[in-house]
């Protein structure tokens, strides 16, 4: 079933863009997909969305829509064909900027694509997180950690308690060695906030250095917010 209607769905080709709303009846069947979408009712959602965009061709978030359903049942290469033609609608659409990268970036291995749809998601929404550690994380597949650390900083700058960005900041420092920037960097992050990550990572860092002293201060400090990262850095530190 769910094929069928995906069949007719990709038929659905021609467009052209414009800046109107879609009419009522067009949101009122649009709601329907989304509730069926929801419920994973995947076929009925299909042809909600079909519908959809038969009654107002322009609508970009339809086809977000349908692409995330074909994304959720691994038919990528019609996934980035629908996330294509809401941007052929919309330029400016972040769902489906971040969506169609990230099926570049987890589906066909394609980082490069991925990091350039990620940065037009940047360019309109300088102030997303999630998508700058994306960023961070294509550098860190590539192996260019300067650009990660980069990154991973502003996303940090955001907001300082983010975990994946602690990830990907703890890798590109350990991956380019760069151990003794690393203390300084989360350093600063602990200066900014006491979270566990950086008190971690920095103990990672100290112990590369060979500074037992180093280590063991963050070890106190994580043992004081009781962390269960406290464990994990005093066995590293019992090993120097």
């Amino acid at each position: 079933m769910f094929k069928r209607v995906l069949i007719i769905a990709t038929a659905f080709l021609s467009f052209t863009s414009t800046k109107a709303q879609p009419p009522k009846g067009a949101q009122a069947v649009y709601q329907q997909g989304v509730a069926f979408m929801n419920k994973a009712q995947d076929p009925d959602a299909m042809a909600s969305f079909f519908k959809a965009v038969t009654l107002y061709k322009n609508y970009d978030s339809t086809w977000v829509k349908m692409a995330d359903i074909n994304v959720r049942h691994s038919s990528f290469d019609t996934a980035i064909s629908f996330y294509k033609k809401a941007l052929a609608i919309n330029p400016k659409n972040l769902q489906a900027l971040t969506g169609v990268a990230g099926v570049y970036k987890n589906f066909k291995n394609d980082i490069n694509t991925a990091l350039g749809y990620y940065f037009k998601a940047i360019a309109i929404d300088s102030s997303n997180k999630e998508t700058i550690c994306m960023v961070a994380w294509c550098y860190n597949s590539l192996k260019d950690y300067d650009n990660a650390i980069s990154y991973a900083v502003k996303a940090l700058a955001i907001d300082n308690n983010y975990r994946a960005a602690y990830g990907e900041l703890g890798h590109a420092f350990h991956m380019s060695g760069k151990f003794a920037e690393g203390v300084v960097q989360f350093k600063k992050n602990i200066a900014v906030s006491p979270h566990e990550l950086p008190m971690f990572y920095a103990g990672l860092c100290y112990i590369e250095l060979k500074d037992k002293a180093g280590a063991t201060s963050m070890l106190d400090e994580l043992t004081k917010i009781s962390s269960k990262l406290a464990d994990r850095l005093k066995e590293k530190i019992e090993k120097m």
